[in-house]
């Protein structure tokens, strides 16, 4: 199919894959038309046509001389700079004030510069960073400066139907973690920002990267960090596709995505809805050479994008400015890879958050694309309780977590709300994005804490409980899910219930089965209990339990208290389930966990040769955990096999930003080794971690349990 031509090339053929997503990729080609702008003095503008394929803009945040790196933009060093491969100018500083310039954007017409302030400040005797924003808008000559409306502005979307260009901007509140966060995000009219109109206030959401598709039902997000995917905008739901930063969507219909990693050296693509997936490798640009990059973002047509670096220190707050450029790169056909970069700054100041926008025409959407968002813009924006394969309850449900990838959303209408859990301690996901708290626990989130107790506050309140559990020993004696009320607990090789609310009780579920999930029901009617296990229900008998007794356990929801295992597939209804529902909720669960497949394990003695050098807990910036790749040789192979001589391992260092006994380790000496593959471990991609091996083997992850 040859797609018609535009006004700078002639037409080339559509890219398969997004022609399969349902978009339609728009044209680069290999004539430009002549300009006689441009000169022999302008070789920036000259490299940046014949890189895209025609007239093209960039706008992107320096460093100002002489003050501190902002790799974040958060103060009033910066400068913003711009470069119009039409008009003759080259790259240029566009206002002449430093200040602080957050996120600079350019107005799908090409004709606007949008930017923000964002007030960072703190308050004395409060760990809280506020903020301030207020939105920008100038002109590329620098003339009509003008404040448009308060907010952190995130993208600038045009209306297909209308021409109408639309900011959307995020409502920021106090973050602990230094970094903008809001609490809805709003839109108004670039030329009438007078009127706003709410597009999201259902989750937190972060402020990189926010992008729409051209048709406007969908925008990438994170909500907030470090859950990121596709916001659902007619429909007010959201699909998380993975845990990490700086998510991007395609500026077409085909809905493509991506999700940075936690090394900050690839993207993580997603055809639409997530069901496809792929790595695209940032750090192979030249200049970049195998160094972290940042500030990914897709430009206004699909086969470009832009970001920065390298980042050489050892965080990315720490880096050195002086040697972090702006980079264009540009997709091949299928979107699988980077094929081919352009470095535009090359000016030893240090310049971040680029964004790009080429001139072309864009292709009409398809009819079937047409009717798609016709019948999205039918479906009421109210928000109702998902349909699911699992819980099968029929109940709204006062907390739900499946896994750390499911939208877990509990409650109903305007109650329903996100639950979430935080890994405490050695405690970290499992390769199911399970919960393992061999080594520490994980704490819910406040609201559903509370809800919780709430549910088991009272007398004659009904519940059912519901957990796949997976003990990794038979003796132990600790807590896998519980709160002030209640315990769901192994005690040596039995799975035990202990509660004083909503009526004291104490019950025997059966024998746990080490290295198998097991799945543990408790229901309560009002007046009676039920246990069930596996999915068969347990008579109490002549089980002798008196002397069983509530563990000394933490306040609000938690799971795993001295007790080592993988936990997943948690309920908690408010009301009484019936056998056939619980049968079948385990008929589910027992084919979901049985279509596994197996994970190899080896376990080695290896001699320490290389590491890469120590990160303190500072280099994690807004992450909770961090990994280090070590090179060993093999000495000796004492369970599996492995067929290297030398093997890169990935060792946490730092978990619950607590930095890990027993790092960093010596050169020449001989370490025990537990392994898997670590590309069976896609849990990891979204955690923050550090090679600066130069060994091309493909890594092992190290799962011993970490020590307390």
């Amino acid at each position: 199919m040859t797609l018609p031509p535009t006004p700078f090339l002639r037409g080339l053929l559509a890219a398969p894959l997004l022609l399969a997503l349902g978009g339609c990729e728009p044209p680069i080609g290999d004539d430009i038309p002549d300009n006689p702008r441009i000169t022999a003095t302008e070789p920036l503008s000259r490299k940046i046509e014949e890189f895209v394929g025609g007239q093209a803009k960039m706008v992107w945040a320096r460093q100002g001389k002489n003050t501190k790196p902002d790799i974040f933009a958060r103060y009033d060093g910066l400068e913003l700079w711009g470069i119009d491969t039409r008009d003759g100018k080259g790259a240029r500083k566009i206002l002449p004030e430093q200040s602080n310039y957050a996120r600079p954007l350019i107005s799908p017409s090409g004709n606007d510069i949008i930017f923000t302030h964002s007030g960072y400040h703190k308050k004395s005797g409060s760990d809280l960073t506020y903020f301030k924003p207020a939105i920008f808008r100038v002109h590329w000559d620098g003339r009509h400066l003008e404040k448009l409306a308060d907010g952190y502005a995130v993208d600038v979307w045009r209306d297909p139907e209308t021409s109408v260009e639309w900011v959307y901007a995020v409502h920021l509140i106090p973050s602990e973690r230094g970094t903008p966060i809001g609490d809805r995000i709003d839109r108004f009219k670039l030329l009438d920002p007078g009127e706003r109109e709410v597009v999201w206030d259902q989750s937190e959401v972060g402020t990189e990267n926010i992008q729409l598709s051209r048709d406007g039902t969908r925008a990438s997000g994170l909500f907030p960090w470090p859950d990121a995917g596709v916001l659902h905008i007619g429909e007010q739901r959201k699909a998380v596709y993975q845990n990490g930063c700086w998510p991007s969507l395609a500026p077409d219909n085909s809905y493509l995505a991506w999700v940075f990693d936690g090394a900050h050296k690839n993207l993580q693509m997603f055809a639409d809805e997530g069901e496809e997936k792929w790595d695209v490798a940032l750090d192979r640009a030249p200049g970049i050479d195998g160094h972290e990059t940042y500030h990914p973002r897709w430009s206004n047509h699909v086969r470009f994008l832009t970001m920065t670096g390298p980042y050489t220190g050892k965080t990315i707050g720490r880096s050195d400015a002086i040697g972090i450029e702006a980079y264009i790169g540009r997709f091949d056909e299928e979107m699988k890879t980077i094929e081919a970069w352009l470095t535009v700054t090359d000016d030893g100041q240090g310049d971040f958050f680029p964004d790009l926008w080429i001139n072309y025409v864009e292709p009409e959407d398809s009819p079937s694309t047409a009717d798609a968002k016709k019948e999205k813009e039918k479906k009421k924006s109210t928000r109702t309780t998902p349909e699911r394969d699992w819980p099968v309850t029929g109940l709204p449900l006062v907390f739900l977590w499946e896994n750390r990838k499911t939208d877990n959303l509990a409650g109903e209408g305007e109650d329903l709300r996100e639950c979430g859990v935080e890994a405490r301690d050695g405690a970290r996901f499992g390769p199911w994005f399970d919960m393992r708290v061999d080594g520490g626990y994980f704490q819910a989130d406040r609201e559903s804490s509370k809800a919780v107790a709430r549910q088991f506050g009272g007398l004659h309140k009904e519940f059912t409980l519901e957990v796949l559990a997976t003990p990794f020993s038979a003796d132990q004696d600790g807590i896998v899910i519980g709160n002030e009320q209640f315990q769901l607990k192994q005690r040596d090789g039995e799975w035990v219930y202990v509660g004083s609310e909503p009526q004291p009780a104490k019950l025997w579920i059966g024998h746990a089965n080490p290295g198998e999930p097991n799945h543990l029901v408790v229901a309560f009617d009002g007046a009676d209990y039920m246990v069930m296990h596996n999915g068969k229900k347990v008579n109490q008998g002549t089980k002798d339990l008196t002397d069983v007794e509530m563990l000394a356990g933490r306040r609000g929801l938690n799971f795993g208290s001295g007790w080592e295992g993988s936990i997943e597939a948690v309920s908690i209804a408010p009301g009484w389930l019936d056998e056939s529902r619980i049968e079948a909720s385990w008929e589910h669960l027992r084919k979901k966990v049985g279509d596994r497949e197996p994970i190899p394990r080896v376990r080695l003695r290896g001699k320490l040769i290389e590491m890469t050098a120590d990160r303190p807990v500072e280099a994690l910036d807004t992450y909770q955990r961090g990994l280090l790749a070590y090179l060993y040789e093999v000495e000796e192979v004492l369970e599996g096999s492995v067929d290297a001589d030398k093997v890169i391992v990935m060792h946490w260092t730092i978990l619950d930003r607590k930095p890990r006994q027993g790092f960093p380790r010596k050169l020449g000496e001989s370490y025990e080794l537990l392994l898997e593959p670590y590309s069976t471990h896609r849990e990891l991609i979204s955690e923050r971690q550090w090679n600066d091996l130069s060994e091309p083997l493909e890594p092992y992850y190290d799962v011993e349990t970490p020590e307390p």
